[in-house]
């Protein structure tokens, strides 16, 4: 299993419209595609920074899962071009664990499950805990 940690750090302001913008139209597209295991809005270190963490089970997945992503045209044309705007810098790290979890085991084990957009009126954050609200609590 390889695990893919890649980091926007976004102009300064853009968080909220670039996680609206996620949560709206980016989940619903990337996760038809990607294997998703967590997403973070950074508060401690560089700030406006957004983390994302996918797992694959190796090489050839992340192939495979990328080059379908990329047929994707309203990920292609419409939610990149939107995002990228709002971003100032990206970096990408490859991990491989070392160690694990019965936790962690099951949001691997859970990776492949498409998350819808947000509803209609619904909150961009959970009230309780400023976490990214993606499907029912």
């Amino acid at each position: 299993m390889i695990h893919e940690w890649r980091s926007y750090r976004l102009k300064p302001g853009a968080a909220g419209n670039y996680l609206a913008l996620l949560a709206d139209e980016g989940l619903p597209l990337v996760t038809r595609h990607l294997p998703l295991a967590g997403y973070w809005l950074g508060e401690t270190g560089p700030l406006n920074t957004i983390h994302h963490l996918w797992s694959y089970a190796d090489w050839a997945e992340r192939e495979a899962c990328r080059a379908s992503l990329a047929t994707e045209a309203a990920w292609v044309e419409g939610f990149i071009p939107k995002a990228f705007a709002l971003v100032e810098e990206q970096e990408n790290r490859f991990l491989q664990t070392v160690a694990s979890s019965a936790a962690f085991e099951a949001i691997v084990a859970d990776r492949r499950k498409p998350h819808p957009g947000r509803a209609a009126g619904k909150p961009l954050f959970a009230p309780a805990c400023a976490a990214l609200v993606s499907g029912e609590p």
